[in-house]
């Protein structure tokens, strides 16, 4: 049966189906629910699906793959809709280009020809539409699984209240959800991460809106774990802060392995492999070799787990006393060395004055006796160009010459 009736009426009024189907409540309901404008919606997607829909009632023929459609159904998987609302709005057009050819005086057998073949397109739109809800629907239930299972991830609301953790971060810090949230991340605070490096993360958080960084946490049974941490705002459409997101990547095996088991600095082949690129990037760079004064009569007279205990304190202590992108090292026996980024010799100096003058405060007891501790100290600084090997040799000779003083003094260099 010829559509051509039907055909001619549909293309003068083009203009009227299209308005009238764009301004219809179902498809502004959707347009709304995706910030849509409605002029867009026209161009892009009206526009071309009822081309389609005038060319097949031209031809009675149906594509196998209509661009216009998918276009669609792209934009209603867009919105989230339900089979039945995609029905409802695809009905509406239908139900506009009916209602078109019987007030232009479209004979009803021709006007129900056109709505059979409607039918028969929109059904298998439908059809289209659910297969990929369906698609859709099974992709975000199999990463929402993945992300719970293996993203140790965590949101707070903007005053850093935990308010969702997924199944990994909880495996990962040994709570359950229900003892993180309403509390902070302070619950798994080490006690080496200190007030001024989270002052520097929110600094960043504020100014940056992102932040990256290694954080030490520790666990509910005590144990630690280490997580390179990205931190992530985000903000409504306003401006205004939702929430914090923090993505964390277990690196703990990793980090040990670098790190002397004793006092959990890094170890020193671990500084031998990254000095190399600190120096690069920072030429501006100072070293601070120390050494414990007369630490083989400390573990003689006192035994070697107390000389283990002063290990740790002044491992300690130079973690207060350094930022967080410094590198303190256990160079080997009572030995350690910091890396100082963008620091002066004078500066280093400093440093090393502070670290003298605190370590003699440390009286540690023993048996109710307070062992006083001391150390020598070398500090230089880089050269632009010399060799590593040189470097060090440096201040190892300043340190060597501290003891020669008499100990318990810095030499700079």
């Amino acid at each position: 049966m010829s559509l051509a009736n039907a055909h001619q009426t549909l293309d003068s009024s083009r203009h009227e189906i299209l308005s009238n189907w764009v301004e219809s409540e179902p498809l502004g309901l959707i347009l709304n629910t995706l910030g849509i404008e409605k002029t867009q919606y026209q161009t892009q997607v009206a526009e071309p699906v009822f081309d389609y829909l005038s060319e097949m009632l031209l031809t009675q023929t149906k594509k196998p793959d209509c661009p216009a459609m998918r276009k669609l159904v792209e934009t209603f998987l867009d919105s989230d809709m339900h089979a039945e609302d995609v029905f409802l709005n695809c009905t509406t057009l239908k139900n506009i280009i009916i209602h078109t050819l019987y007030s232009q005086h479209v004979v009803h057998k021709e006007v129900q020809t056109v709505a059979t073949i409607m039918d028969q397109n929109l059904y298998e739109m439908i059809k289209l539409y659910s297969h990929q809800k369906m698609l859709q629907d099974k992709r975000f239930h199999f990463h929402a699984k993945l992300i719970e299972e293996h993203l140790a991830l965590s949101k707070t609301d903007p005053e850093g209240i935990i308010t969702y953790v997924t199944d990994a971060y909880c495996d990962l810090s040994g709570y359950r959800p229900d003892e993180l949230i309403g509390k902070t991340h302070a619950i798994l605070r080490h006690e080496e991460m200190t007030d001024a490096f989270f002052a520097q993360m929110w600094q960043q958080l504020n100014e940056a809106h992102q932040w990256e960084g290694i954080i030490k946490n520790r666990t509910k049974y005590g144990g630690e774990f280490i997580a390179k941490t990205e931190i992530l705002p985000y903000y409504d459409e306003d401006g205004a802060l939702i929430e914090f997101i923090a993505i964390r990547h277990d690196i703990t095996d990793q980090m040990l392995s670098h790190k002397d088991p004793l006092t959990s600095l890094d170890n020193r082949r671990f500084l031998k492999d990254k000095l190399h690129r600190i120096l690069q990037e920072n030429p501006d760079t100072a070293l601070i070799m120390i050494d414990i004064d007369h630490f083989k009569d400390l573990n003689d007279t006192y035994g070697h787990l107390f000389g283990d205990e002063v290990l740790k304190a002044l491992a300690h202590l130079l973690r207060q006393v350094t930022h967080h992108e410094d590198m303190c090292v256990r160079w080997g026996g009572e030995e350690f060395m910091i890396v100082l980024p963008q620091r002066s010799l004078p500066q280093a100096a400093r440093i090393a004055e502070t670290i003298r003058t605190r370590t003699a405060e440390l009286c540690l007891d023993k048996n109710g006796k307070e062992i006083e501790v001391h150390c020598s100290l070398g500090v230089t600084a880089y050269q632009q160009q010399e060799q590593i090997d040189a470097l060090i040799e440096r201040v190892d000779n300043n340190l060597y010459q501290a003891k020669n003083k008499g100990r318990n003094c810095v030499v700079a260099f």
